[in-house]
């Protein structure tokens, strides 16, 4: 088969890279939607996920060469704008087979919608001239071809049409991406807000049960503060100033082990045998013995009275 086409085309090689770094610029486009607020009067036209932009295969009649399409190459794309021109513009391109009834009208929309992206994102960029010029040249070569405008407006317009309807589509998945993600960010807010409240009415109750329990202390420690100053004064008004040893010493029943005892020691000088004295001495080391425990005891007690005092 006599197949012509343009090789070597610096043009042609940078369509082929633009065209398998598709779905690379389409994600950096999605990436970008997502970075950025939804604005309408910014993003106007993204192109849709599944156009290939596969390699233009062009054959022209002998007097008309017609060349491959050209597109442009974003690279990392450095901008919202560029991005989505690059995105369209892959869009907009369609494989042409030879052989095609309808080769030109289809040419010659894959050239126009691609001058329409150009329009809408960049209409200074210098590869919507060169568009311009090799969509010249193929209507020139459609109408000595004997192909009727008709044809070729239906073409542009379905096609026009499709990219329209995809974008339609793509910003609708996207809006209804963003529905979800504010939907979810709203539920999360919501959740933290109720979490938050719960946090600050369990804290409240913990304060208030904190505050109970020190207000009733302080009145415990209050009255019982009371108690002591009212023992305390009953204490002095019964004893007096009195050490405990004092008033263990005045006791009637320390007095009373202390008399046995300074009477033990009167027997013992007025026994007159050796066996007297020694009966003698031993009553009296027991009454003596009893007269220190009962004192000690006294002591003691009168002590503990003394305590609530202090």
């Amino acid at each position: 088969m006599n197949k012509k086409h343009v090789a070597g085309d610096s043009n042609s090689n940078e369509f082929l890279s633009g065209s398998l770094n598709y779905l690379d610029d389409i994600k950096g486009v999605e990436a970008i939607k997502r970075r950025r607020s939804l604005k309408p009067a910014i993003i106007m036209t993204l192109v849709i996920i599944g156009l290939s932009g596969g390699i233009l295969v062009m054959l022209g009649t002998s007097n008309h060469p017609i060349e491959e399409t050209t597109t442009i190459d974003s690279g990392n794309g450095v901008s919202d704008t560029q991005a989505q021109l690059s995105a369209c513009i892959k869009s907009a391109q369609t494989n042409v087979e030879v052989g095609d009834p309808d080769f030109y009208p289809k040419l010659i929309a894959n050239y126009k919608t691609q001058i329409d992206c150009y329009n809408r994102y960049d209409s200074e960029n210098s590869s919507k001239k060169e568009l311009e010029d090799k969509l010249s040249s193929v209507e020139v070569a459609a109408r000595d071809a004997g192909i009727s405008q008709a044809a070729i407006d239906a073409e542009y317009n379905r096609k026009a049409a499709q990219i329209e309807e995809e974008h339609r589509r793509y910003m609708a998945e996207l809006d209804a991406r963003e529905a979800r993600e504010d939907a979810e960010s709203q539920r999360r807010w919501e959740q933290m807000d109720a979490e938050a409240t719960q946090q600050r009415a369990e804290q409240a109750a913990q304060q208030a049960q904190y505050e109970a329990q020190k207000k009733a202390r302080e009145e415990a420690e209050a009255r019982a503060q009371q108690e002591k100053i009212a023992k305390c004064n009953a204490y002095r008004a019964q004893y007096g100033s009195k050490t405990p040893q004092e008033l263990a010493e005045s006791d009637s029943e320390v007095r009373g082990r202390y008399d046995a005892w300074q009477r033990s020691i009167a027997k013992g000088k007025a026994a007159t045998t050796p066996s007297e004295r020694d009966k003698a001495q031993q009553q009296t080391y027991a009454d003596y013995s009893a007269y220190m425990l009962k004192l000690q005891e006294k002591i003691g007690y009168y002590a503990q009275l003394s305590s609530v005092c202090d």
